[in-house]
Protein backbone atom coordinates (compact mmCIF):
# COMPACT_ATOMS: atom_id res chain seq x y z
CA UNK A 1 0.00 0.00 0.00
CA UNK A 2 2.82 2.46 0.85
CA UNK A 3 4.59 1.52 -2.42
CA UNK A 4 1.43 2.34 -4.38
CA UNK A 5 1.10 5.68 -2.50
CA UNK A 6 4.77 6.54 -3.16
CA UNK A 7 4.31 5.77 -6.87
CA UNK A 8 1.23 8.01 -6.93
CA UNK A 9 3.19 10.88 -5.40
CA UNK A 10 6.01 10.31 -7.86
CA UNK A 11 3.54 10.29 -10.79
CA UNK A 12 1.86 13.46 -9.51
CA UNK A 13 5.21 15.23 -9.05
CA UNK A 14 6.37 14.23 -12.52
CA UNK A 15 3.14 15.48 -14.10
CA UNK A 16 3.29 18.76 -12.15
CA UNK A 17 6.93 19.41 -13.00
CA UNK A 18 7.08 18.15 -16.57
CA UNK A 19 3.51 18.60 -17.75
CA UNK A 20 3.45 15.01 -18.98
CA UNK A 21 3.70 11.44 -17.79
CA UNK A 22 6.47 10.85 -20.33
CA UNK A 23 9.96 10.18 -19.03
CA UNK A 24 11.62 13.16 -20.75
CA UNK A 25 12.05 15.07 -17.49
CA UNK A 26 14.69 14.36 -14.85
CA UNK A 27 13.40 12.83 -11.62
CA UNK A 28 13.38 14.91 -8.44
CA UNK A 29 16.37 14.99 -6.13
CA UNK A 30 16.32 15.84 -2.44
CA UNK A 31 18.13 19.09 -3.25
CA UNK A 32 15.13 20.18 -5.37
CA UNK A 33 13.09 20.55 -2.20
CA UNK A 34 15.62 22.51 -0.13
CA UNK A 35 15.79 26.30 -0.15
CA UNK A 36 19.42 27.35 -0.13
CA UNK A 37 19.88 31.15 -0.32
CA UNK A 38 23.59 30.74 0.38
CA UNK A 39 23.86 28.77 -2.85
CA UNK A 40 23.25 32.05 -4.69
CA UNK A 41 26.29 33.75 -3.17
CA UNK A 42 29.08 34.41 -5.66
CA UNK A 43 32.03 36.76 -5.77
CA UNK A 44 31.16 40.23 -7.05
CA UNK A 45 33.36 41.91 -9.69
CA UNK A 46 35.13 45.05 -8.37
CA UNK A 47 33.08 47.44 -10.56
CA UNK A 48 29.96 46.56 -8.55
CA UNK A 49 31.36 46.36 -5.00
CA UNK A 50 30.46 49.06 -2.49
CA UNK A 51 27.61 51.13 -1.10
CA UNK A 52 25.26 52.57 -3.68
CA UNK A 53 22.23 54.81 -3.67
CA UNK A 54 19.63 53.43 -6.05
CA UNK A 55 17.01 55.75 -7.60
CA UNK A 56 14.00 54.65 -9.66
CA UNK A 57 10.34 55.41 -10.34
CA UNK A 58 8.11 52.89 -8.54
CA UNK A 59 4.93 51.32 -9.95
CA UNK A 60 2.83 54.16 -8.52
CA UNK A 61 4.98 56.67 -10.44
CA UNK A 62 6.80 58.00 -7.36
CA UNK A 63 10.56 58.63 -7.23
CA UNK A 64 12.03 56.06 -4.84
CA UNK A 65 15.45 55.54 -3.28
CA UNK A 66 17.24 52.68 -1.56
CA UNK A 67 20.68 51.85 -0.27
CA UNK A 68 22.44 48.85 -1.78
CA UNK A 69 25.48 47.48 0.03
CA UNK A 70 27.28 44.96 -2.13
CA UNK A 71 30.40 43.31 -0.62
CA UNK A 72 33.01 41.47 -2.70
CA UNK A 73 31.80 38.13 -1.27
CA UNK A 74 28.82 36.95 0.75
CA UNK A 75 25.39 38.47 0.98
CA UNK A 76 24.74 42.16 0.66
CA UNK A 77 21.85 44.30 1.86
CA UNK A 78 19.04 46.44 0.43
CA UNK A 79 17.00 49.04 2.27
CA UNK A 80 14.38 51.21 0.64
CA UNK A 81 14.21 54.68 2.20
CA UNK A 82 11.01 55.92 3.78
CA UNK A 83 8.04 54.49 5.62
CA UNK A 84 4.62 53.32 4.56
CA UNK A 85 1.46 52.45 6.48
CA UNK A 86 0.32 50.20 3.65
CA UNK A 87 3.65 48.48 2.87
CA UNK A 88 5.52 47.06 5.87
CA UNK A 89 8.51 46.20 3.66
CA UNK A 90 9.44 49.84 3.02
CA UNK A 91 12.22 51.02 5.31
CA UNK A 92 13.30 47.51 6.28
CA UNK A 93 16.67 46.02 5.39
CA UNK A 94 16.71 42.78 3.41
CA UNK A 95 19.46 40.45 2.19
CA UNK A 96 20.82 40.56 -1.35
CA UNK A 97 22.29 37.49 -3.04
CA UNK A 98 24.21 37.30 -6.31
CA UNK A 99 22.45 34.95 -8.72
CA UNK A 100 25.08 35.32 -11.43
CA UNK A 101 28.12 37.49 -12.05
CA UNK A 102 30.39 38.33 -14.96
CA UNK A 103 32.80 41.29 -15.22
CA UNK A 104 30.11 43.12 -17.26
CA UNK A 105 26.93 42.16 -15.42
CA UNK A 106 25.61 41.07 -12.01
CA UNK A 107 22.13 39.68 -11.37
CA UNK A 108 20.93 40.27 -7.81
CA UNK A 109 18.13 38.59 -5.85
CA UNK A 110 16.69 41.00 -3.27
CA UNK A 111 15.02 38.68 -0.75
CA UNK A 112 12.76 40.94 1.33
CA UNK A 113 10.63 37.87 2.14
CA UNK A 114 13.48 36.72 4.40
CA UNK A 115 13.01 39.88 6.48
CA UNK A 116 9.21 39.97 6.65
CA UNK A 117 6.95 37.14 5.50
CA UNK A 118 4.74 38.38 2.68
CA UNK A 119 7.20 40.93 1.31
CA UNK A 120 7.95 40.61 -2.40
CA UNK A 121 11.35 39.48 -3.62
CA UNK A 122 12.90 41.35 -6.55
CA UNK A 123 15.52 40.78 -9.19
CA UNK A 124 17.87 43.59 -10.21
CA UNK A 125 20.39 43.31 -13.04
CA UNK A 126 23.39 45.65 -12.87
CA UNK A 127 25.47 46.41 -15.94
CA UNK A 128 28.98 47.87 -15.73
CA UNK A 129 29.47 51.33 -17.17
CA UNK A 130 32.02 51.84 -19.90
CA UNK A 131 35.04 53.67 -18.51
CA UNK A 132 34.43 52.57 -14.93
CA UNK A 133 31.52 54.86 -13.95
CA UNK A 134 28.53 53.84 -11.86
CA UNK A 135 26.73 50.73 -13.09
CA UNK A 136 23.21 51.00 -14.47
CA UNK A 137 20.38 48.83 -13.20
CA UNK A 138 17.22 47.28 -14.53
CA UNK A 139 14.39 45.56 -12.64
CA UNK A 140 13.08 42.24 -13.91
CA UNK A 141 9.98 44.22 -14.99
CA UNK A 142 12.16 46.44 -17.19
CA UNK A 143 12.20 49.59 -15.04
CA UNK A 144 15.47 51.54 -14.99
CA UNK A 145 17.52 52.05 -11.81
CA UNK A 146 20.23 54.71 -11.47
CA UNK A 147 23.10 54.01 -9.07
CA UNK A 148 25.46 56.51 -7.48
CA UNK A 149 27.93 56.34 -4.60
Amino acid sequence: DSDRRAQGISDWWHLARCGTHESDCRPPRAADFVSRPGALAQDVPAAFVGKWQADWINRAGKPTQAELDLPAAGKGSWQTYGQSRTNLCVGKQGPVYVESATPEQVVLAIKMSETIAGCDDSQLTLTAAPGGGAPSGKWRSGGEVTLKR
